[in-house]
């Protein structure tokens, strides 16, 4: 586990009209979250990896250089 899928391609849900279907503590709705919880986009707001460091989707490209850049940025602006 090192965070969670940023690109919305790469990140699997479950069928919230199955999950509707089913009381909310029954097994079978808590094995179908627990299946997808590795690849899924929750992550309370942070990455609890890299803590500290601003979570990739506030970049407007998070895959790649240009994250790193624009965070550069915010750290110079800060400091000016």
């Amino acid at each position: 586990f090192g965070s969670v899928p940023e690109l919305e391609e790469n990140q699997r849900t479950v069928d919230f009209e199955v999950l509707a279907k089913m009381t909310p503590d029954s097994a079978e709705q808590q094995k179908l979250v627990r299946e997808i919880s590795w690849t899924d986009a929750f992550n309370w707001g942070y990455d609890p990896v890299h803590y500290g460091v601003p979570e990739g989707s506030y970049s407007t490209n998070p895959d790649g250089a240009q994250r790193v850049l624009e965070y550069r940025e915010m750290v110079r602006a800060l400091a000016d």
